[in-house]
């Protein structure tokens, strides 16, 4: 299982999202699960009206029984309809708007609109999934106080559907009040779903670093059982806990920064990343200068860049004149947010006698640390650097035009 899949993919996820559903019912003026009863065509194939039977109503004016006019306007003719006629299905509406074209091409009547234009019959077409509309009508329901809403979203978490498992994941991710509120009681759904095979290991990996990185307290149970355990899940589990600060043994992070796996070395490099002990900087030192991997040592760059101190300053420096652009700019930035006249330093001499790519990004990274004697720096090398392109890339910094001073 390669590094990113391990740490960021999602199982089944398409190449273009469709708007998650949760979302939609929170932006949706009318939510319904009914029977198309019937399409027609307007203008060429400009237009598809589609007549829709409510069987229940989520949200919205609507009533069970008393059909509606949903419009899908295509660009092309030959873009599949959203629904073919005598499908069952959920839909997220709001009211078409009243422009002049619209009326002009479809008979006078109220109609409706898909609430996201973006979506198409192929993101549309699961939501025929009666699962769906279920998680869709417990998500409305619940009294919308970040406890009911966290209680509720731990369930569909859990869910036999990757949909709704994919969606009430990017709800708690966008309402961090709600995933604050997910505590072990909320969490205790997925302690069945991390046990068993039935969600791929990739999905489960990927669910247990967001929802840590997403702040969910609780993730923390299921985090924990996985981390000294060898497996596919040892290193999202290690993820986890770096992120919600749980600390780790020293000695066990620098046992797995070595390991052969490559997920597993970056995710313990992250939890060292903290640490202020001559034997984490000497790993990190050693990653810099000899890793293979890029992605790890790129992480393992970031992450020092993170969260190190001055201490970290000659590993950052050791890095600036790579040209891997990640590491080059995470050591600036790293650089910046050290601060200091050790830093200050630093970035001075990378200015001046460092690469075109590690003098600009040096040039921008001095602008960002606000100090006098950096800013003193910068205004120096733009007179007197021998490169031109680096002289423009400071006055960009400086927020000065080309043509100033002469160029």
């Amino acid at each position: 299982m390669c590094l990113l899949a391990t740490l960021a993919g999602l199982a089944g996820s398409s190449p273009a999202k469709a708007a998650p559903v949760f979302a939609l019912a929170h932006d949706s003026t009318l939510v319904l699960r009914g029977v198309v009863d019937d399409v027609k065509s307007y203008r060429n194939d400009a237009f598809l009206v589609f007549t829709i039977t409510p069987r229940t109503v989520l949200k919205g004016p609507a009533k069970a029984g008393v059909p509606i006019q949903l419009v899908e306007e295509r660009v092309f003719g030959s873009e599949p309809p959203y629904f073919a006629q005598g499908a069952e299905t959920l839909v997220f509406a709001v009211p078409l708007p009243s422009y002049s074209y619209y009326r002009q091409s479809l008979p006078p009547a109220e109609y409706w609109q898909w609430t996201d234009r973006h979506d198409n019959a192929q993101q549309i077409g699961p939501l025929a999934d009666p699962e769906v509309a279920d998680a869709v009508r417990a998500y409305l329901a619940v009294e919308r106080t970040p406890e009911s809403a966290a209680a509720e979203l731990g369930r569909l978490l859990a869910s036999a559907s990757p949909r709704v498992r994919s969606d009430a994941l990017d709800a708690v991710e966008h309402h961090p009040d709600v995933a604050a509120a997910l505590g072990r009681s909320a969490m205790a759904p997925l302690v069945a779903l991390f046990a068993e095979e039935r969600v791929p290991v990739a999905e489960r990996g990927a669910m247990l670093v967001r929802l840590a990185r997403a702040g969910a307290p609780g993730s923390v149970v299921l985090a924990e059982p996985l981390v000294s355990k060898p497996g596919p899940l040892q290193a999202p589990a290690i993820e986890a806990m770096v992120a919600l600060q749980r600390p780790l043994p020293e000695a066990r992070l620098l046992e797995w920064s070595r390991s052969e796996d490559p997920a597993l070395r970056l995710a313990a490099l992250r939890g060292l990343a903290r640490s202020r002990s001559r034997a984490a900087l000497d790993r990190f030192a050693e990653v810099a200068a000899s890793e293979k991997d890029p992605e790890v040592r790129s992480g393992a760059i970031t992450a020092l860049a993170q969260d190190g101190d001055a201490m970290a300053i000659p590993i950052l420096v050791s890095v600036l004149d790579r040209d891997d652009t990640r590491e080059v700019l995470a050591a600036t930035n790293g650089l910046v947010r050290i601060g200091g006249e050790q830093a200050v330093a630093a970035l001075s001499q990378a200015l001046r006698r460092g690469s075109a790519k590690t003098a600009m990004a040096a040039a921008y990274a001095l602008k960002a640390m606000q100090r006098a004697d950096a800013e003193a720096i910068l205004r120096e090398q733009r007179e007197q650097h021998p490169d031109p392109e680096v002289r423009r890339a400071i006055k960009m910094a400086l927020g000065e035009k080309y043509e100033a001073h002469g160029e």
